[in-house]
């Protein structure tokens, strides 16, 4: 007990001279350190965090962009089936009248460039071999469409078969030459005009159409977009 209250004098006698003991100065040397290693451990950790979170944004953002790129490339694809669609119930028709025929060709041509580019696209930044080979074989078809067509027309035969088909139609059923507004109201006189249009060049083309689209209706071609263009959360 005498010991203690010796040990507690010391200590008042201590204070009472404002000297610090030897270990609360070693102690208080060591606080700045502490703090200083609590400080980079905790920046050490939050550079960590960040690097991940950015390196989530920077996969998430590629995802993003293959997945726009597929996007664009599937668009492709089904415009080509949209145009051709617009021909393929009755190709004499489009084929029976210049204006008609001229416009459908300009789409078409279009259809083709964009499909073309998205199949070399695609060939470039997919890695996926079910998915390239839908792509190829469908592209194939419409190629081999697009040559078909693309003959004829530059052959100058559809204007041919409408002079001809004019030149029937015209004076049985008293419509004049050209007068495209007054044979489609004369639904006998314009089923005899599309038939006359029509030839093995038109048939052929019709043939093309459905193969083509036959490509596309796999019920399986969906399918190989599908893991390109889910949408990836953060």
């Amino acid at each position: 007990m005498e010991e203690i209250v010796q040990e507690l004098q010391k200590i008042s006698e201590i204070l009472l001279q404002n000297q610090t003991p030897a270990w609360l100065t070693y102690l208080s040397s060591l606080g700045p350190l502490i703090l200083t290693g609590i400080s980079v451990f905790i920046a050490c950790r939050q550079h960590k965090q960040n690097r991940n979170l950015q390196k989530q944004i920077a996969n998430r953002d590629s995802s993003n962009l293959l997945r726009q790129n597929v996007l664009e490339v599937y668009n492709a694809y089904f415009n080509g089936l949209r145009v051709v669609d617009q021909a393929v119930g009755n190709v004499a028709d489009v084929f029976a009248s210049p204006q008609s025929l001229q416009q459908w060709v300009y789409e078409f041509q279009r259809a083709y460039e964009m499909l073309a580019c998205s199949y070399n696209q695609a060939k470039l930044m997919l890695d996926d071999d079910l998915l390239l080979q839908a792509l190829k074989t469908s592209f194939y078809k419409f190629n081999d469409l697009y040559g078909c067509v693309n003959s004829y027309y530059h052959s100058g035969l559809p204007f041919s078969a409408m002079n001809n088909a004019w030149a029937v139609v015209s004076p049985k059923y008293m419509i004049n030459a050209g007068d495209y507004v007054t044979l489609s109201q004369n639904l006998p006189a314009m089923e005899e005009f599309w038939k006359l249009c029509e030839n093995r060049h038109t048939q052929d083309i019709r043939k093309f159409m459905e193969v083509f689209k036959s490509s596309m209706e796999d019920e399986t071609f969906d399918k190989y977009f599908e893991k390109h263009i889910r949408m990836n959360q953060l």
